[in-house]
C-alpha cells in the first residue's frame, strides 16, 4: 500500500467503528502520520439529539426517548454500532457500552 497515493485508493461508502482513518498531525511544520478508529474519532464529538416534539439538545436530559428503528444486534460483540447506541426488538432493549460489548434488558408488559 505504500506505493499508492491516498487519492488513488478506492472510496468507502460506509464505515464500521473499528475502521482506521489516517491522521496527519501537524501537517504544516513536521507532519507525522497516525491512525484513529472511527469510533474514537467520534467519541468526543458533541451529538445533537432531535425528538418527535421538535426538541433539539446536545445532551439527552429529557423524559422522552423515541427509538424509531427496530433492530437487534447479531451478538453481544456486534461491531455495527457506536458506544451509547440503543436498539431494540420485541424482547430486549440493547445498549452498546464498550468497544466490543452490548448489554440488554428484557422488555416486560406492565
Amino acid at each position: 500500500m505504500a506505493d499508492k497515493k491516498i487519492s488513488e485508493l478506492a472510496s468507502a461508502t460506509k464505515t464500521n467503528p473499528e475502521d482506521l482513518l489516517l491522521i496527519i498531525e501537524n501537517p504544516q511544520d513536521s507532519p507525522t502520520n497516525k491512525n484513529i478508529t472511527v469510533e474514537n474519532l467520534f467519541r468526543t464529538v458533541p451529538v445533537k439529539a432531535k425528538f418527535d416534539q421538535g426538541l433539539e439538545t446536545n445532551s439527552i436530559d429529557t423524559q422522552i426517548l423515541n427509538l424509531s428503528t427496530q433492530e437487534a444486534p447479531s451478538s453481544s460483540s456486534d461491531y455495527n454500532s457506536f458506544i451509547g447506541t440503543f436498539t431494540y426488538d420485541d424482547t430486549f432493549l440493547y445498549i452498546r457500552i464498550g468497544p466490543k460489548l452490548i448489554k440488554r434488558v428484557r422488555l416486560e408488559s406492565f
